[in-house]
């Protein structure tokens, strides 16, 4: 896992946030509940909350953004981001009582796949957000995505080479997005939130006190 250094930045002592994204299916929810409930955090899913506060009732995401088209369901996305946000300053786990192991953050949410091409939704989630990108080769989950149906994102005709234009298209920008980037190299979730927690956390560590962000790469 390799971290960037922006301990200097004027904002990043009110970045607490941790959140994940990546390519579609890398593990960004399940990653991120076993997270939340090792560190005994809220969970957020920026996914769940889109269909929670647009979609019609019974309507899937996938359906969503066939209805809607890209432009407009990224807007939906950003308008989404700020109500996490929100959502999470109402549900501060040091001011609801939460009792649990040496914590920083005050949540973790999963990001959707495409969050890296909606600049609005990052402006306004770079601020509160330290943003873990969970890196998976494109093989691993092109196999994924195949295996649950090509999603409306993708050419039908030639899905392959569509994804892994995709994937190297969104890499680029995850790099310039995260704070931190971690290698998932097919790592199960469990192992992922395990080594994440084990390189952001330190046992000797106080409850008020920061993650440790090492000065040089993982």
């Amino acid at each position: 896992m390799s971290l960037k250094n922006n301990e200097g930045s004027s904002s990043s002592k009110q970045r607490e946030i941790l959140c994940l994204f990546g390519i579609k299916h890398s593990g960004k929810s399940s990653i991120g509940r076993l997270l939340a409930e090792k560190k005994q955090l809220q969970f957020f899913d920026l996914d769940e909350i889109i269909t929670g506060e647009f979609a019609e009732d019974g309507e899937t995401l996938r359906e969503l953004y066939r209805r809607l088209g890209k432009e407009a369901f990224r807007r939906l996305e950003a308008e989404a981001a700020s109500s996490l946000l929100e959502q999470v300053q109402k549900n501060d786990p040091r001011t609801n009582g939460l009792k649990g192991p040496a914590v920083f953050f005050k949540a973790v949410a999963a990001l959707g796949g495409g969050i890296m091409e909606n600049r609005e939704a990052v402006r306004r989630l770079k601020p509160a957000c330290v943003m873990l990108y969970l890196q998976e080769e494109a093989e691993i989950l092109y196999r994924r995505i195949e295996a649950g149906g090509i999603p409306p994102f993708l050419d039908p005709a030639r899905p392959y080479q569509s994804f892994l234009e995709l994937y190297n298209r969104r890499h680029r920008l995850a790099l310039d997005t995260a704070d931190i980037v971690f290698s998932l190299e097919g790592r199960n979730p469990e192992q992922s939130a395990e080594s994440i927690i084990e390189r952001l956390y330190r046992p000797e560590q106080h409850h008020e006190k920061r993650p440790s962000f090492p000065e040089n790469p993982l």
